[in-house]
């Protein structure tokens, strides 16, 4: 047999016997299942019905433009629906079956062309229900592949909300760190342009205390002794211009004593602080009592020139303004600070007076008991007692 030609049996009835024959061809080949299987019509390539169903068709012509199309193109299929069998034949099949029209050239004749054309009608649903459920399994694939997608895109708009999120709270926390950090560094630099205003005053100050020092004792004293010596009448005589020297030779070193620095190298903490009663005994002849706790730590150098200071201006405060020569002094250590206290007692109103100059004043101490992190109070009891708390941070 010829390519592209097809040899067909078919079989449809209840017995198995072919529903449409054709004496004298040799129909042996293809053999469609029963069950499956519509109606069957054979066609001559002009139109004449040679065989089908029913047989009454047979030897009638009818004007079928498939034929055409099968000798240009083969064989070739189509879904229909709602008709019969055959244009303008009798309706015996139902309406609103869906059918499977397959045209199949059979039996090639000597010149190449198909003496036999086969028309058949197959039941058209099983295959309209396969492509049906394929239909659904790849919508139910896109459904799925959508929903895993859809899935996806929600987990990566969470995951980016989250981040975002916590980036945010980040960024708000250094934000907020950023102006506590300002706040500090305006609140430093205020301090600092305080301390260098203070520092600025407090010098000026005490050059004007040395100047007003220096004039009102040692230079008046060196001027009524230059006079007495110039003046040769003068009744105080040698006796009184010696006198009139040491004196002022006395207060030099007075104010020498509290503007120099002895040398604390190698000291210890509570050496550091019986040098300093020691030479404030020495200058004004004061009995101190000095309570030193044990187990002191060693200071760095700034903190014990700090600490030799401390003691040295309290006590001359005690003695210059309370005319007390039996202050009492502690030293002891709570948590991580040191405590300095001087205790003395008020004798009379003497603070308004001139006084003895010790020291480089309260003041001064002050601001560098505040430039080391240290603290200073002054308290007035109930006793009569002015007492002199300094705080400084041990390191």
């Amino acid at each position: 047999m010829a390519a592209g030609y097809f040899q067909l049996i078919v079989r449809g009835g209840a017995d198995g016997q072919p529903v449409a024959t054709l004496s004298g061809l040799d129909l042996r080949g293809i053999v469609v299942p029963p069950g499956r299987i519509e109606a069957v019509v054979f066609w001559r390539p002009d139109g004449t019905i040679v065989s089908g169903s029913p047989p009454a068709l047979a030897g009638q012509w009818r004007e079928n433009p498939s034929l055409a199309r099968v000798l240009e193109e083969g064989i070739f299929s189509e879904i229909v629906q709602g008709r019969s069998y055959m244009e303008g034949g009798p309706g015996i099949m139902d309406p609103d079956e869906p059918l499977l029209e397959i045209y199949v050239p059979l039996d090639p004749g000597p010149d190449g062309g198909p003496r036999l054309i086969g028309e058949i009608y197959l039941d058209a649903r099983p295959l309209l229900a396969a492509e049906a459920q394929r239909t659904k399994l790849i919508w139910a694939g896109i459904a799925l592949t959508g929903g895993v997608i859809l899935a996806l895109l929600l987990y990566t708009l969470c995951w980016a909300r989250r981040v975002v999120q916590e980036q945010r709270i980040e960024l708000d926390a250094r934000l907020a760190n950023t102006e506590r950090l300002l706040a500090v560094n305006r609140a430093l630099r205020n301090d600092a342009d305080t301390a260098r205003d203070d520092l600025i005053n407090g010098n000026e100050a005490l050059l004007n205390a040395l100047a007003a020092d220096l004039h009102d004792g040692p230079l008046q004293m060196l001027t009524a002794a230059a006079l007495s010596l110039d003046d040769a009448a003068c009744p105080v005589g040698r006796r009184g211009i010696e006198a009139l020297l040491s004196q002022t030779m006395r207060e030099l070193r007075e104010l020498s004593s509290g503007l120099s620095l002895p040398e604390l190298v190698g000291l210890s903490m509570g050496e550091t602080i019986h040098l300093a009663v020691r030479r404030h005994a020495g200058m004004t002849g004061s009995q101190v009592a000095c309570h030193i706790a044990d187990g002191l730590p060693e200071l760095e150098t700034a903190f014990q020139v700090c600490l030799f200071r401390v003691v040295q201006e309290g006590l001359m405060n005690a003695y210059k303004h309370a005319c007390d020569r039996a202050p009492q002094l502690h030293v002891r250590s709570r948590g991580h600070s040191l405590v300095v206290t001087v205790a003395s007692l008020i004798q009379s109103e003497a603070s308004s007076g001139p006084g003895r100059r010790g020291g480089l004043g309260l003041p001064g101490l002050r601001r560098r008991l505040l430039a080391l992190g240290g603290s200073m109070q002054h308290r007035r009891c109930a006793s009569g007692r002015v007492v002199m708390l300094v705080r400084l941070p041990l390191r």
